[in-house]
C-alpha cells in the first residue's frame, strides 16, 4: 500500500525526500519533509493529533488514506479526530517555516532570513555586533547548560529539604552568574562551540569587555608567519597549524567575517567538487575548491 499511496500522491521520495513514521512517532516529524504516518489498529486519533498540532497550525491541510476509497480525503488538522472512521494512513505536506512558529526549525529560518543580505538591515548591522555570531545549535546550549546549572539538586549532588532551599539555592546561583558576568568576558560563552566560532566570539566578548585589541592585518600577518613555519617544518606542526587557523579566525572576526559561516560555505564547495570527481571519476581539481589564483 505505501508505494500506491505515493504514487497517488505524486511524491518522488528521492528527490523530494519522505518521512514515513506509524502513528504513535508523529510528534517526532521533521516539518521540512512532507509525511506519511501510517495508522494501525490501536493508534489514538487524538494523541497523533495533539502531537501533531504540536508542529503544525490546527489548519493545516491532512489527506486521509481510507481502505475503501482510492483517492485521499481532505480534512484539517484540527479535525482529526473527529474522523468519522480511521484512516490507514495520514500525509502532511510541507508548510513555510514561518508557519510552523512552534518549531525550533522555524527560529533557525527566520533568524537566518532576517540575517541575510535582503533581510532587515538592523539585525545584520545590530545583532551580529552585539550578540557575536551564532546559530541555533548555540542558543541551546547556553539555555540547556543555564537549566541543567540552576536545578543541582536535579542535576547534581545538593540535597534539599524544601522549596524555601531550592529558591534560596536558586538565588544564590544567580548572583554568583551575575557576578561571574561582571568580572569574566567569557561568561556564558559555551566551550563546547565550534572551535572557529568560540575564537570569534571570544574577540567579540574581550571587543565588547573594553580590551584593547591588535588590528586585523596583525592577526593576517600572524597568519602569514605560521603559514611560512608549516612550510618550513615546524618541530610542532599541530600547535603551528592551531595558531595559523587561530590567527585566520580572529582576522575574520575583527572583519565582521564569520569564520564558522566562511568555512562551513567552503565546506559546501569541498562536498559538491568531491561529488562531482567521483561521478566523471577525476582527480579532485583545486580550482573547484579555492577558484582561480588572483594575481597580485
Amino acid at each position: 500500500m505505501l508505494a500506491e499511496w505515493v504514487e497517488i500522491l505524486g511524491i518522488d521520495p528521492i528527490r523530494q525526500g519522505l518521512q514515513i513514521v506509524p502513528a504513535e512517532k508523529a510528534a517526532g516529524l521533521s516539518p521540512e519533509l512532507p509525511a506519511l504516518i501510517t495508522v494501525g489498529p490501536e493508534a489514538d486519533l487524538a494523541k497523533v493529533r495533539a502531537g501533531l498540532l504540536e508542529i503544525y497550525p490546527p489548519d493545516t491541510p491532512l489527506k486521509l488514506f481510507y481502505p475503501s476509497h482510492r483517492q485521499p480525503v481532505t480534512a484539517a488538522l484540527g479535525e482529526l479526530a473527529e474522523a468519522r472512521s480511521r484512516p490507514a494512513a495520514i500525509f502532511v505536506d510541507v508548510r513555510p517555516l514561518e508557519e510552523l512558529p512552534r518549531t525550533f526549525q522555524a527560529l533557525e529560518y527566520i533568524v537566518a532570513r532576517l540575517r541575510a543580505p535582503d533581510g532587515c538591515p538592523w539585525d545584520q548591522a545590530q545583532l551580529a555586533r552585539e550578540e557575536g555570531r551564532f546559530n541555533l545549535g548555540d542558543v541551546l546550549e547556553t539555555v540547556n547548560t543555564k537549566l541543567v546549572r540552576r536545578h543541582p539538586h536535579v542535576f547534581g549532588e545538593v540535597k534539599v529539604a524544601s522549596v524555601d532551599e531550592i529558591w534560596a539555592n536558586w538565588e544564590e546561583l544567580k548572583r554568583s552568574e551575575k557576578a561571574e558576568a561582571e568580572t569574566s568576558p567569557l561568561a556564558g560563552v559555551p566551550k563546547a562551540m565550534p572551535a572557529l566560532g568560540y575564537a570569534a566570539q571570544v574577540l567579540h566578548r574581550a571587543r565588547r569587555f573594553g580590551i584593547p585589541l591588535p588590528g586585523a592585518d596583525r592577526f593576517l600577518a600572524v597568519a602569514a608567519g605560521r603559514l611560512a613555519e608549516l612550510r618550513a617544518g615546524p618541530a610542532d606542526p599541530l600547535r603551528t597549524l592551531g595558531e595559523a587557523l587561530l590567527a585566520l579566525a580572529l582576522y575574520g572576526a575583527a572583519r565582521e567575517l564569520d569564520p564558522e559561516d566562511a568555512l562551513r560555505q567552503a565546506n559546501r564547495r569541498l562536498a559538491a567538487a568531491v561529488e562531482g570527481a567521483a561521478a566523471a571519476r577525476s582527480a579532485l581539481q583545486l580550482t573547484d575548491l579555492f577558484g582561480p589564483a588572483e594575481t597580485p
